[in-house]
Order: structure tokens, then sequence, then C-alpha cells
């Protein structure tokens, strides 16, 4: 989780942050801790309170992933169809930029790998069929990965506003000119330049129903995981 929040803290104007690939739960990882949901968790999604959930202290250190494209870098080196381990930041910053590399997805795996003849390979794809599946269980335990990105990106998150400028209709008034010039199109574009994070598909925001958008002012909406975890962005509309 550390180095997760060193990655974004150097992470250079011109780099931009998948969401779900803050942090990844390494699936060689042994050492292991307890989370107490009651202390931790209640708070953060619907339904009764589970069981203490074990997760990798060292979640979001390493992850697999589908190369694409040959790669002869020492990080990841391998053929176009091999599955390989690196850290995570290097797969979200590069591999996945670059379009060299895919998560090891049951998906990805069947669609890009070369082969799952190999012991390893039936195990990269055995696992992630198995966490697959746990997933879209109801009622599921959170995964250690989920639990790793929410804390990350909330702590990323912390302290920042986003900043939307709009011509009010005249000096006197909060009417926006053009009252349709904020919504979820225009949050995720400016995410995207001022905070460099890039919500992806499975990702959305959730804007309370009696936020007026079409006034300047501050609200505070929810980024909603994949998880269905929820972090809060806060939005200052402002006059131009």
């Amino acid at each position: 989780m550390v180095s997760s929040l060193k990655q974004l803290k150097l992470m250079n104007k011109h780099s931009f942050i998948g969401i779900s690939s803050l942090a990844r739960s390494s699936s060689r990882t042994s050492t292991l801790s307890t989370l107490s949901t009651p202390s931790t968790l209640s708070t953060l999604f619907s339904g009764p309170v589970r069981a203490p959930i074990r997760i990798p202290i060292r979640a979001a250190h390493t992850v697999r992933v589908v190369l694409k494209e040959n790669n002869d870098s020492k990080v990841g080196k391998g053929l176009a169809g091999d599955i390989v381990t690196v850290k995570a930041g290097y797969m979200r910053n590069y591999l996945y930029q670059q379009k060299i590399a895919v998560y090891a997805t049951p998906h990805n795996i069947k669609t890009y790998a070369r082969s799952t003849d190999s012991e390893e390979d039936l195990k990269a794809l055995k696992e992630a069929e198995e966490e697959e599946k746990k997933a879209m269980e109801g009622g599921r335990a959170l995964t250690g990965a989920e639990i790793g990105q929410h804390a990350v990106l909330e702590k990323y998150m912390k302290g920042k506003v986003l900043k939307i400028k709009r011509q009010a209709v005249d000096n006197e008034s909060d009417k926006i000119l053009k009252a349709d010039s904020v919504n979820d199109g225009v949050l995720r574009k400016k995410l995207s330049k001022q905070m460099k994070l890039v919500l992806e598909d499975t990702e959305s925001l959730e804007i309370p129903k009696d936020v007026d958008l079409s006034a300047l002012g501050d609200f505070e909406c929810k980024i909603v995981l994949e998880s269905g975890l929820k972090v809060p962005l806060n939005v200052s509309v402002v006059r131009r």
C-alpha cells in the first residue's frame, strides 16, 4: 500500500492512473494479516457485517499480466502470449499504457495467452477464474485487492477538490449560462486532466439527486468502484 501511494506521488504530469489498477494483490504473497471488518469496512459497503477478512500485507505489489506484444525489457520480459508477473506500478504506468500487456483475467488469458498447457499458466487461469467466481457471488466478502484499491484511492483523493469554471448568466446570478455544461462526462474529463485519474468502464460517478448541476457551488459526489466501495469526490463549480 505504501509503495502504491509513493508511486502516485512520484507520477509526472503526463501519467494517468486507472483506478482499478491502483491496487492488485499478489497471488504469490504468503504473509497474511487480519483486517477486522466492523472497525474499518462497516461504513464502506451495505449489508451485514461479515467475518474478518484475511488479506496479503503486500497487496498491490505484483500482478500477473498477459503480454500482447514481445517485451524485451528486463522487467516482464517475454513473448506475446506469455503470462508474466510484474510490479503493479510498472504494469499500470508502462505496460498497460503502451498496450503491451493486459491483466491476467480469465477472459484475457483465454484471449491472449499462447496456450494454457504449462503448469504455471494453468495455475494462473484457475486462480483468476476462482477470484472472478467469488466476485460474482452475491453477498461475497471483499477481496484484498478491492480493499487495497479503495484505501489507496481514498488517500490519494483526500483534500483534493475538482474545480470547474463556468460562465454564469450574469454577475448577480449563480445560474450557469449553459445549464447542461456540468455532467458526468465533464466530471470524468476534468478528473483525467486535473488529477490524472481515469475512470474505467466498470467504475462510475454517483451524483446526489439534490445537487443542482445548473448552478455554481460546491458539492460532493462519489466515485463508485467496481467492488461497490465508494470514494468521496469534492467538486467546486466556480465563476469564470
